[in-house]
């Protein structure tokens, strides 16, 4: 079940396993509320070897995220 993400968050794993797809989850709340995607990257952190992920190595390593919102008009 994903609720309020929408039928397009069911996904599953390279192995078959239910999964979450949280990228399509977020997408269908945003367009729901009316707010139109700016930017979409369909970077895959597990698959790319650019992006370190614990899924896909099992080691531990350190990340951050910065975000803000802009007051309209600027």
């Amino acid at each position: 079940r994903v609720g309020p993400l929408g039928p397009a968050a069911r996904a599953r794993t390279m192995d078959a396993g239910p999964a979450l797809a949280l990228a399509a989850g977020v997408r269908h709340v945003l367009a729901a509320l009316g707010i139109p995607l700016a930017v979409v990257d369909g970077s895959c952190t597990s698959c790319d070897e650019r992006y370190w992920s614990f899924r896909a190595t099992g080691t531990s390593r350190r990340q951050a995220m910065v975000a803000w919102i802009e007051p309209a008009g600027r």
